[in-house]
């Protein structure tokens, strides 16, 4: 078993590709349902950004032991050769984490740092930073029906949450890909499958 995490803002397409590239080879690939479905719906979600330091510390833990639940439902993949396919990550918890602590001045972010540190089966074998800019993210949310707080489309948001994936490819402690989504669906779809088809699940 092998973990392939696509990350990036709202509306760079990660949900639609990570339920592409399973449908399109399912014996090969498994989703794993997203943290709202975890929580039993957004309206579950802890408030963010958060007001003070001790909701941040609470907000972390809710999405932690979220992504402790999703790996407790991956370990009857665990000796089998299929890659499961995230829709965010302790990745995203990082990344929001460093957003908050520019854009809110609520800082957690070495605790977060951390906490990841002492849980490193939780991070995914590969992540795969899906690139978007602001009019494409405007462009996407306009033609779709999902409903999405006006902060995560927040262009100010959105350049820090740039900044933190330009961050976390220099510190190379994840294996991290990048793929431009403002291409032509076909080719972003063709870039991401042959990612994809390159993990080794035997190793």
């Amino acid at each position: 078993m092998r973990k392939l995490s696509f990350e990036g803002s709202s509306f760079a397409g990660k949900t639609t590709m990570s339920r592409e590239l399973v449908g399109m080879n399912p014996d090969r690939y498994k989703l794993i349902n997203e943290y709202v479905v975890y929580a039993g719906g957004s309206e579950k979600f802890p408030p963010y950004p958060p007001k003070n330091k001790e909701e941040a510390l609470k907000n972390l833990e809710f999405f932690m032991n979220l992504e402790r639940k999703r790996h407790e439902d991956m370990q009857q993949y665990k000796e089998k050769p299929y890659v499961m396919v995230m829709d965010r990550s302790v990745i995203s918890l990082l990344g929001f984490r460093f957003v908050q602590k520019y854009f809110e001045g609520i800082d957690i972010f070495e605790e977060t740092k951390a906490v990841l540190a002492q849980e490193k089966d939780l991070a995914p074998d590969l992540v795969v930073y899906m690139a978007v800019g602001d009019e494409a993210i405007k462009q996407r949310r306009e033609l779709s029906q999902r409903k999405v707080g006006e902060l995560f489309v927040d262009p100010e948001f959105n350049k820090h949450l740039r900044h933190f994936f330009d961050w976390l490819i220099g510190q190379k402690q994840y294996p991290i890909v990048t793929v431009d989504t403002e291409k032509p669906f076909e080719q972003v779809k063709t870039e991401l499958m042959a990612i994809a088809d390159g993990i080794d699940v035997n190793l």
